[in-house]
């Protein structure tokens, strides 16, 4: 959808948790665009941002979305409906 809109940059903003996978995500799906990404959290990480619960979930969630790619680029995707 971003390569459709002929944009050069986007700002990424998103919640100190989930900012380093969908930053992964933005630029792996933009790799060959030439699309620029500035991410933005919308909130500040707390300073011991590796104890919170949310943090692991999404450490989780981020070798999951690893997964997904790497299926994906082996022609292997889910389908949505």
């Amino acid at each position: 959808m971003i390569r459709n809109l002929s944009v050069k940059t986007v700002v990424l903003v998103t919640s100190w948790s989930h900012m380093p996978r969908a930053l992964f995500l933005a630029l792996f799906y933009l790799l060959v665009s030439s699309v620029k990404v500035y991410p933005f959290p919308a909130d500040n990480a707390p300073s011991d941002w590796w104890r919170e619960r949310i943090f692991r979930r999404e450490y989780l969630k981020f070798w999951g979305s690893l997964g997904r790619v790497a299926l994906a680029t082996i022609g292997i995707e889910r389908q949505i409906p």
